[in-house]
């Protein structure tokens, strides 16, 4: 059996698993600027919703109030608890 996924980690693989933790972690990997790359990750979740969302706009209301809090737990999560995976993602870097 293959491995899960974790581009989220320690949260669970939301919609925006691959959509905006798989490119918060190549951030990190680039060493783009913590803050910069934090406030990419926050953003994306905001802004994503599942594909049932987008075609109900009440749907999608409620989504993107729902994706509104997870993006701002997400976001307090790695600027408290991010900087051991910055450093360790650094470290790979040529």
């Amino acid at each position: 059996m293959a491995d899960a996924i974790d581009h989220c980690t320690s949260w669970f693989e939301g919609w925006w698993g691959e959509l905006c933790c798989r490119p918060h972690d190549l951030d990190y990997a680039g060493q783009v600027d913590r803050l910069v790359a934090d406030g990419r990750l926050w953003s994306c979740v905001w802004h994503s919703l599942p594909d049932i969302a987008a075609a109900h706009p009440i749907i999608a209301g409620v989504f993107t109030g729902v994706s509104a809090v997870i993006a701002t737990i997400m976001f307090i999560g790695v600027r408290l608890f991010g900087l051991p995976f910055y450093k360790r993602a650094g470290k790979g870097k040529g």
